[in-house]
């Protein structure tokens, strides 16, 4: 079973042309002995968020860690959510301009469906890929890693968003040993350990471990008894199965399947299964010699609930290591806080709503009466309504929408101003607005609005090495980073 899944590893990732490091690690795997560190996430667009890139360097760093104090190959490992289906959560990104606004990037035409992540063919024609790609460019400054950058992470025709995360990770963090694995590549590897799962006793395993977590006091964040645990990959789309005791049905109309019966099910079709949230844990430990996961808070929430169902499955009891959660801080901010008189921690308590350091300025008279000439325009326009259509009602209807459109206009080049302004009116208000935009961007945590490639695309790459040797195997709470880097 090792050799198979290094192999199969290893085919999956040949069209990435993977680093020397990265087939090393993945031939470690064939080998007695060796184990891995895992963790994983939903493929987004331009790589995800930032905590995306945190997950696989907490797991680098870890791997490293337990391969000294068990003087044993250890391998980090990022899972690919390939088999995810809800594109509306990772088919946008936000990226920020040279005015430190937050633009929303996304692809057109995809919504939520039937279609896993990893099977969505993406085109020009339908998602606007090309139109991404200049918008890119206008967002952020001509630096050398700009191409480099969006030749990695920029979706190319036909390509799956899966896809383009593994090569994008694999091509980043190669030259660090991490492999990317997408499950498509390992079905006849987990088919096995799901197979175990429709065998065991699982709803009365997971109502257990569902009272063990409430009797704590904590949330159980997935129902049991309500979330489908098994995919099933058909033509007409993916079909959840879920449990009713000992039985396991697609729907209420759809005909009870005993678990053994399933199981053979699955083991007959391997390549149209795949685990739900509560599920993929257990095959990941099965299919892998995993030790030990990292993962963010919500997966932690659910991870708590499956002992009782690893028992059942014979399943380990894999450790749950909390990943690094990071605020990363260029020169350019640390040179504005300082200019701002604030600490980091009274910027990020902030949220982004951070007073001017002084008096502001008067706004410039011109946006008052650009404004007062859109209301005026339009008014003037609709007022005219009428009389035109006793010429022609027609002509009625198009001078209301062109007195809609003089108005946005006008409005539209007023907001442009209006945001001029601000960054000319003193060092003050643009230190606020490149503070708040970079450390809380939209009033949010940093990792979990900017992405990889955008740093990527500014910085270059060589502060991921920085990064890694900052950060600690066990973090015990969140860890703010300082980089010295080129300023925009």
């Amino acid at each position: 079973p090792r050799a198979a899944l290094a192999a199969a590893l290893e085919r999956g990732l040949a069209p990435h042309a993977p680093a020397a490091r990265v087939l090393e690690n993945v031939r470690a795997l064939a080998l007695p002995g060796s184990l891995a560190v895992v963790t994983g996430q939903q493929p987004g667009l331009l790589g995800g968020p930032l905590y995306c890139l945190h997950k696989a360097l907490s797991t680098v760093v870890l791997a490293r860690a337990l391969e000294r104090e068990l003087g044993t190959r250890v391998v980090p490992v990022y899972w690919n959510h390939a088999d995810d289906h809800d594109i509306a959560e990772v088919h946008h990104a936000w990226v920020m301009n040279e005015h430190f606004d937050w633009r929303k990037v996304g692809l057109s035409g995809v919504s939520s469906g039937r279609v896993p992540i990893g099977e969505l063919a993406l085109s020009d024609a339908q998602h606007r890929i090309g139109a991404i790609g200049q918008l890119l460019l206008q967002l952020l400054p001509n630096r050398p890693s700009r191409a480099r950058a969006l030749e990695d992470f920029l979706p190319r025709e036909g390509e799956s968003l899966a896809s383009v995360f593994t090569r994008a990770f694999t091509r980043l963090l190669g030259a660090h040993g991490l492999v990317v694995l997408e499950p498509a590549w390992l079905r006849g590897e987990l088919a096995p350990a799901l197979a175990r799962i429709a065998r065991a006793d699982a709803a009365a395993a997971l109502a257990r471990g569902a009272e063990r977590v409430l009797a704590t006091g904590r949330t159980v964040t997935i129902d049991p008894a309500t979330a489908a645990l098994l995919f099933e990959h058909r033509d007409d789309g993916r079909h959840g199965w879920r449990l009713s005791g000992r039985t396991w049905s697609r729907g209420p109309e759809q005909p009870e399947l005993a678990g053994e019966a399933l199981a053979a099910r699955i083991l007959s079709e391997p390549t149209r299964w795949s685990g739900a949230a509560l599920a993929r844990p257990l095959a990941q430990d099965l299919a892998l010699p995993v030790v030990a996961y990292v993962g963010g808070p919500g997966e932690q929430a659910y991870h708590a609930q499956l002992d009782e169902l690893r028992d059942a499955c014979g399943a380990p009891r894999t450790p749950f290591v909390a990943r690094a959660s990071l605020v990363l801080v260029t020169r350019d901010v640390e040179d504005s806080l300082r200019t701002l008189g604030l600490s980091l921690e009274q910027a990020l308590l902030a949220r982004g709503e951070l007073g001017p350091s002084r008096e502001p300025e008067p706004q410039p008279a011109v946006i008052a009466r650009l404004s007062e000439i859109a209301t005026r325009a339009s008014r003037e326009l609709a007022a005219e309504r009428e009389a035109l259509a006793e010429l022609d009602p027609g002509l009625a209807i198009q001078l209301r929408q062109s007195a809609d459109q003089v108005k946005q206009t006008i409005r539209r080049l007023v907001e442009k101003a209006e945001r001029v302004d601000m960054n000319r009116r003193g060092r003050g208000t643009r230190h606020v607005r490149r503070v708040a935009a970079g450390l809380t961007p939209r009033g949010e945590a940093q990792e979990r609005v900017a992405t990889t490639f955008e740093w990527v695309a500014r910085h270059g790459d060589a502060w991921i090495g920085e990064l890694l040797e900052a950060l600690p195997p066990l973090p015990k709470g969140p860890l703010a980073v300082h980089l010295d880097l080129p300023v925009d």
